[in-house]
């Protein structure tokens, strides 16, 4: 969590906008990432199921390693990142719909425009939790 802090609303209705631009962007980046990803994993699916039929076993190893609650992927095969990627398309998009969500209920915040009140905002995980507003 963390806290941001704003001279005024009109100040707090540009960083949201510039947070969905940025999410956005990222989610696209990440859309196409995946798809050709998507498109790897089949082929090593493929490769995989006729190499099993071939030699009658799976595939040994894994290129995961675990450091406490860290994953390392060390020259992952595709399957292995295309998972990563999903849980983190799946993140942003939250995200988005978060920002995107915040920033339609704040609209009516611009009425105040510049007025000096100190506005700050409690974000968890990328989207705001709580609004405080100083007069």
């Amino acid at each position: 969590m963390e806290l941001v802090r704003f001279k005024n609303a009109r100040e707090l209705l540009s960083w949201l906008d510039s947070e969905i631009a940025k999410t956005r962007s990222t989610f696209e980046e990440l859309k196409s990432r995946l798809e050709s990803l998507k498109r790897k994993a089949e082929v090593e699916r493929r490769i995989e199921s006729l190499l099993r039929e071939i030699a009658g076993e799976p595939r040994v190893g894994r290129s995961e390693t675990r450091l406490g609650e860290l994953r390392i992927l060390v020259n992952p095969q595709p399957v292995e990142e295309l998972e990563v990627l999903e849980k983190l398309l799946e993140a942003t998009s939250l995200k988005l719909q978060r920002l995107e969500s915040a920033r339609k209920l704040l609209e009516p915040l611009g009425a105040v425009g510049e007025e000096p009140v100190v506005v700050e905002l409690v974000v968890e995980e990328g989207a705001p939790r709580n609004l405080i507003i100083r007069i």
